[in-house]
């Protein structure tokens, strides 16, 4: 499962910026922006919730979805970082549906043992 600290301190790690300074230069704004999109893909965290980590207000946050998470920009200082971090974030992901898949099928297993024994015990009743 990824969490939003999980991302919070990747982003952090990878951008060299904190996330909770204040600051409105550009190197600012757009980790924010980083963090905001990969909170809201990657969780399912409220838009509140991902601005309070920020110690920001949630219409920070709106604003940047809206306007596209600053990507648009073509010198957007951390896209090499937003693609290797959204790589991270999907092979987790897949690891976890294949876990899933191996879940489902250790649970199918077991029904079908389950049913197995209710009827190995209905014979032995039957028997005695």
């Amino acid at each position: 499962m990824i969490t939003i600290e999980q991302i919070k301190n990747d982003v952090e790690n990878i951008t060299g910026v904190d996330l909770l300074n204040k600051s409105r230069k550009r190197k600012y704004v757009e980790a924010r922006a980083l963090f905001y999109e990969l909170g809201l893909r990657y969780t399912k965290n409220s838009i509140v919730s991902l601005a309070d980590k920020t110690k920001r207000n949630h219409a920070t946050l709106i604003n940047a979805r809206d306007n596209n998470f600053y990507c648009k920009f073509n010198d957007y200082h951390y896209h090499d970082e937003r693609v290797m971090l959204m790589a991270k974030y999907n092979d987790i992901r897949t690891d976890m549906a294949i876990q899933g898949e191996e879940i489902s099928e250790k649970i199918e297993r077991l029904i079908k043992e389950i049913e197995w024994l209710k009827t190995y015990k209905n014979e032995l009743q039957v028997r005695s």
